[in-house]
């Protein structure tokens, strides 16, 4: 867990950085990974006290992994844009098989629409075949988002797909 509260900090430092802040899908690297965001509203992610949010670790399968197709993250992050609740979705690809996904929303009960949403259904389902085991934190940002505050891992569900049922 200290791996994935170091990485979340390495997100919120980079997000806190980054400049232009422009509204929309975003596109950068730096010397450690590749960063797609969207960012419905600087302004509302900036005037943000505090923030609760979703921290998502993949550890991709080696060779012969099934990819989530190129359309899967963003129709599900532009959905949760457009429905008023999305602060910030940061995905992330370090160097070697691991991707990680900040997902900075204004209230943490706002997430359970993505039950309802075909696509973010549609991830879930591909999860198996694409990642060995992922790891999925509930999340509390004690401060503004884009001022790297503490985060707290108040929840975690593991899920080792490398075993069979997976655990």
């Amino acid at each position: 867990m200290s791996r994935d509260l170091a990485t979340l900090g390495y997100i919120l430092d980079t997000l806190a950085d980054h400049r232009p802040r422009r509204a929309g899908w975003t596109t950068r690297r730096d010397s450690r990974a590749s960063h797609n965001w969207l960012i419905p509203s600087w302004q509302r992610l900036e005037a943000a006290a505090a923030a609760d949010g979703v921290g998502f670790f993949g550890d991709l399968r080696p060779d012969g992994a099934e990819p989530f197709p190129a359309h899967l993250e963003p129709r599900v992050a532009e959905t949760a844009a457009r429905q008023g609740w999305l602060l910030a979705y940061l995905n992330v690809r370090f160097e070697g098989p691991v991707y990680a996904n900040l997902v900075v929303v204004t209230e943490r009960a706002a997430v359970s629409a993505l039950a309802r949403d075909a696509a973010h259904a549609e991830a879930v389902a591909r999860a198996a075949g694409a990642y060995e085991s992922i790891r999925i934190h509930r999340l509390a940002l004690a401060g503004p988002p884009t001022a790297c505050p503490p985060v707290e891992i108040l929840e975690t569900l593991y899920i080792d797909y490398r075993t069979s049922p997976p655990r």
